[in-house]
């Protein structure tokens, strides 16, 4: 069996792109493996729903370096260094992020979940075509916490209690919401858990959560 490019594996559905990123959603079922498939862009990974995960490389395919959480260390060890590579699978928390260079070092694997899910594994993908630009970010860091730094990105949580409101923010990137229901102020968009979209705001809006429980996204943008 070949290999084919990831915007040609029928699991990797396209869900948006533009002249930034291109963002797409990966979905495994309980026991269910993609083809094996080849990444050539540098990539932003946000777990949108969580589970565990087997990774088998293409022979002749290396590890791949991946950059975690919290984290500029280049883990080589194994998949997402998360486990000794001895146990060949690893636990994706929902709302982890994490981003491997694969432009210079493309990456070539197949995926599979482990029939012990309870659901599907959601992941969000986002292809750096070029650089989000630099921008002058307002935020509200009662409720946004950074996860991980790069040169060029940063990753964000945003969480909200039950009947919570942001302060003013704009930011220009991604969201991608992992739980609850919210919305932006002023009808400009509802949120809800599974959507992710590209957010370009250069006015000032309040987010606000209309749910019962926690309204939890990650925002993607420049560091500026």
């Amino acid at each position: 069996m070949s290999y084919v490019e990831v915007g040609e594996e029928p699991l990797h559905r396209e869900w948006f792109r533009n002249e930034l990123v291109r963002v797409y959603r990966a979905a495994l079922d309980p026991g269910v493996a993609t083809r094996p498939h080849r990444h050539s862009e540098d990539t932003l990974y946000v777990v949108q729903r969580g589970g565990e995960v087997r990774t088998r490389a293409w022979p002749g395919s290396s590890e791949p370096r991946v950059v975690h959480a919290r984290s500029w260390q280049l883990l080589t060890q194994n998949w997402w260094g998360l486990r000794p590579a001895l146990e060949g699978s690893v636990r994706l928390p929902t709302g982890h992020a994490f981003f491997i260079p694969s432009k210079k070092e493309p990456v070539i694997h197949c995926a599979e979940a482990s029939p012990r899910n309870r659901g599907p594994v959601e992941m969000i993908g986002i292809e750096l075509r070029a650089q989000i630009p630099k921008q002058a970010l307002l935020l509200d860091e009662t409720c946004c916490s950074s996860v991980l730094k790069l040169p060029s990105l940063s990753v964000l949580r945003m969480r909200l209690g039950a009947g919570a409101c942001s302060r003013p923010m704009s930011f220009v990137g991604v969201v991608v919401v992992l739980r609850g229901r919210g919305e932006i102020r002023d009808g400009e968009r509802a949120a809800e858990a599974g959507d992710c979209w590209w957010h370009r705001s250069t006015t000032p809006r309040v987010w606000s959560n209309h749910g019962n429980g926690p309204f939890d996204a990650v925002l993607v943008t420049c560091t500026g």
